[in-house]
């Protein structure tokens, strides 16, 4: 409706550029929005935080208030710009999003995919670095401690303690040994802190700054594919002679309205034939 409201309203008079225009409005609705609710939850939360969480806030808030909504706002309007209409946005928008979530490496881990999939959709999809800025700061250095059920249950061979049967095992694997003098009964719990459980999905703490670095270009690419698109579905006249000759691709016929009047008491054709005279 806004674009189609600009294509009759103020294309004409050249005033605005509504491909960057829709960019600028919702950039500050996505920006000053999540920043309310984050100081609302800060406040909210301030008794319940530890020190690990406060050293980590700040990576986590930087990130989801600031970078994540520069990128989904792009990627939006580039799915806006190269459909013909609404609904279509919507069905394109719905399989690059289930494609994106489904090789982030979340719902099925990297080694697990098939070689294509994994070399390739796993890289591409910026969900992969999405989940990981998202998730470290929250686990990262967080202790585990596991319940009785959940631990490993062994017994040493004869004249060993748990402690000396399981010192090389421990020595190259995570994980900690609940009575290292037992002989007998052996609690072994596979982790020690919350990072060791996610990092068989790829998800590290280390790789933050290059996660943020990733999303940079993300950002970038949207923008540009936006005005790309922009121009190409809508502002262009296409044709096979104009596509054929580089130097017609900036200049030549454009289109004068891009979006159908969704004004419903325009006049149509055959309304005269139904007005009756008194």
């Amino acid at each position: 409706m806004i674009v189609g409201n600009y294509m009759r309203l103020e294309k004409p008079l050249l005033t605005l550029s509504i491909g960057v225009s829709c960019y600028y409005v919702m950039l500050l609705l996505k920006t000053f929005g999540p920043h309310f609710v984050s100081l609302c939850v800060s406040f909210a939360t301030t008794g319940q935080l530890n020190s690990v969480d406060a050293s980590h806030a700040g990576f986590f808030f930087f990130f989801y208030v600031l970078i994540f909504p520069l990128y989904f706002v792009t990627y939006g309007l580039w799915i806006l710009y190269m459909s013909p209409d609404v609904p279509s946005a919507s069905m394109i928008n719905s399989n690059l999003f289930a494609a994106m979530l489904l090789f982030c490496g979340i719902l099925q881990p990297r080694e697990k995919m098939p070689a294509f999939w994994r070399r390739l959709m796993y890289n591409v999809s910026p969900f992969t670095y999405v989940v990981q800025a998202l998730v470290t700061p929250l686990v990262h250095n967080k202790k585990v401690v596991c319940n009785p059920h959940e631990y490993n249950i062994m017994d040493p061979p004869s004249g060993k303690t748990c402690g000396e049967f399981l010192s090389t095992y421990m020595d190259n694997n995570t994980g900690y040994l609940v009575n290292p003098t037992a002989t007998e009964n052996c609690q072994y719990c596979p982790y020690t802190v919350q990072d060791q459980v996610v990092a068989k999905y790829n998800v590290k703490w280390d790789h933050r700054w290059r996660n943020f670095g990733f999303m940079w270009a993300y950002i970038c690419f949207n923008i540009a594919a936006m005005l790309i698109c922009y121009y190409i579905v809508r502002v262009k006249v296409w044709s096979l002679k104009s596509v054929l000759n580089f130097k017609k691709w900036f200049n030549g016929p454009r289109k004068e309205r891009h979006e159908k009047d969704t004004n419903i008491f325009q006049t149509v054709p055959g309304d005269e034939s139904k007005i009756t005279k008194k």
